[in-house]
């Protein structure tokens, strides 16, 4: 609190949400390349963060199927050694 008794004076740009910008005209979507984005945005709808979404999740599991291989493989070989 302030030693003067008076309350500290909030500024209206500290109250509001920030501006979105306008739109970027040389960035589309990077899904449907179609739209054009916002400042800010990733996509343009949510079909597109939808599809976004199942794209990141396929590559997680082609590579999460390419270390379980690689581990099974490792497991056959040592199956196989000469006792």
């Amino acid at each position: 609190m302030s030693s003067s008794g008076t309350p500290p004076v909030a500024s209206p740009d500290d109250v509001r949400a920030p501006t979105r910008g306008g739109v970027l005209a040389s960035q589309l979507c990077p899904i449907c390349r179609k739209a054009p984005i916002h400042a800010g945005q990733e996509v343009c709808s949510g079909r597109c963060r939808a599809a976004r979404s199942r794209q990141r999740k396929a590559g997680g599991r082609l590579e999460r199927d390419a270390q379980i291989r690689a581990l099974l493989e490792a497991a056959l070989a040592k199956l196989r050694e000469d006792p």
